[in-house]
């Protein structure tokens, strides 16, 4: 049983990683005409099913993902919470690992959360595919409309940050990537403050599991929907910024999205519609900015 005691929210929470989130695979490594046998550290790939249960629902699948092992009861919180399922980690009243169902491989591993509340959005139509992968954004959901219609947190104004702090942004988080430094095969997410500082940051062979464990981490110490707990402060992404990300930025309130990698015209729409600044490929040498600028600061 996962402990959901709310501890005081710390601004300083960095990567959780699991002993299992690397596997050491022997390789042959083949350097200038020259072979030798190895281990290589790779990221580890397994599935998760996420079942849930309401005071009105029978215990049912809502989704199997593709993930790497560890901060299951993030991911899933975060999942809920970018989903609309769940509001604040109250409207948890239990998240446990079950027993993988009869004849599964050993790696699959069952997270049930049971809430205590009537989520506000029908169950049914989060309803995914069987088996998604880790690449999955919108793979599975019944419809682009209901993604549309789940809408997100009122964006604040409160950030303003240098150009100079964004353009550090992604070295910044590399330097707390504790799992990509072991594999070189993994995502991260991080949320910054308004002096461009790392405040906290999840990684993952999923870009959205990442996003999703980062924003779980928040909704698990205390983070409400209704309050303005984010206000004036941004995510960071290791990637592309594709729509389903932008909208799970939105549904936690981030007024800006910056990321290694492009947007998707999707992802530019939703951004600028959410009143949200959207940042992409970002390096230390230069930056663009594709919606509401007014946010980045000139040095």
């Amino acid at each position: 049983m996962i402990d959901l005691r709310l501890a005081p929210m710390s601004l300083g929470f960095i990567a959780r990683a699991s002993q299992h989130s690397t596997w050491a695979f022997p390789i042959t490594r083949c350097r200038e005409k020259i072979d030798t046998h190895a281990e290589d550290a790779v990221a580890v790939e397994a599935p998760l099913e996420i079942r849930i249960a309401t005071p009105s629902l029978v215990e049912q699948t809502l989704a199997i993902t593709m993930r790497t092992p560890g901060a299951d009861d993030e991911l899933t919180a975060g999942y809920l919470f970018s989903e609309g399922v769940i509001q604040r980690a109250t409207d948890l009243s239990a998240l446990e690992h079950s027993s993988p169902p009869a004849g599964a491989d050993h790696q699959h591993n069952v997270i049930r959360a049971q809430l205590s509340i009537e989520p506000a959005v029908a169950i049914e139509t989060l309803a995914r595919s069987t088996y998604t992968s880790s690449s999955c954004g919108l793979c599975g959901k019944t419809n682009i409309d209901s993604v549309m219609a789940s809408g997100g947190a009122d964006i604040g104004s409160r950030l303003s940050v240098s150009l100079g702090a964004v353009l550090q942004l992604p070295e910044r988080m590399r330097s707390h990537q504790s799992l990509f430094d072991a594999s070189g095969g993994v995502h991260g997410a991080a949320v910054f403050d308004v002096s461009g500082q790392i405040r906290g940051i999840r990684e993952d062979i999923g870009r959205h599991n990442a996003l999703d464990k980062l924003i779980g981490a928040h909704v698990l110490r205390g983070f409400d929907r209704s309050l303005e707990v984010s206000a004036g402060q941004g995510v960071l992404l290791s990637g592309r910024a594709s729509f389903e990300l932008i909208q799970k930025a939105a549904r936690f309130g981030a007024e800006m999205v910056v990321a290694v990698g492009p947007p998707s015209s999707l992802a530019c729409e939703l951004a600028d519609a959410c009143g949200m600044t959207l940042v992409g490929f970002t390096n230390d040498a230069g930056a663009n900015i594709y919606t509401h600028a007014q946010r980045v600061q000139r040095d």
